[in-house]
């Protein structure tokens, strides 16, 4: 195609016998393909074989286009299922936390239950050894006024 250009740019193209000559030129160059008649080469086996190659990038566009269409549901049902998975993670962590935090109060709860049961237990002993005590001068007491009374029974009787 060059060369036809190069050969019609100059002034041999006036004449149509110079015409005829630059077609058989590149007829020539081509193998042979075209004849001076201007008869038109055939095509059917090149049209064929675009016509199947088309076909075949159309099936294989069509089968990408599904493929990316699947990839999008596919896709779209993922990004559902992680904003669901999210929310669910949200709310369990607001679950631990409120635990923790029940957990804590309950912790220090039974700490000071324990330190009151320690004070009340401290308490009792104290008492106790309080009422012993008051048990063992009571009876000292009542021993030594019995005794005396005895004393002054035995001397009534002298």
């Amino acid at each position: 195609l060059l060369r036809l250009g190069a050969l019609l740019g100059t002034a041999e193209t006036c004449h149509a016998s110079s015409l005829r000559d630059i077609i058989a030129a590149l007829d020539d160059e081509l193998g042979g393909t075209m004849a001076l008649g201007l008869q038109r080469p055939a095509v059917d086996g090149t049209y064929e074989a675009l016509r199947r190659s088309a076909g075949e990038a159309k099936r294989r566009c069509d089968e990408l286009s599904r493929d990316v269409r699947r990839a999008a549901d596919e896709n779209q049902e993922l990004g559902s299922t992680l904003r669901k998975l999210q929310g669910t993670n949200t709310r369990l962590l607001d679950e631990v936390q409120r635990q923790t935090a029940e957990l804590g109060f309950l912790t220090q709860q039974r700490l000071q239950d324990i330190d009151n049961l320690a004070k009340a237990e401290a308490a009792f002993e104290r008492e106790q050894a309080q009422w012993a005590e008051e048990a063992t001068e009571g009876f000292e007491i009542e021993a030594a006024r019995c005794e005396e009374a005895w004393g002054e029974l035995q001397r009534g009787r002298d």
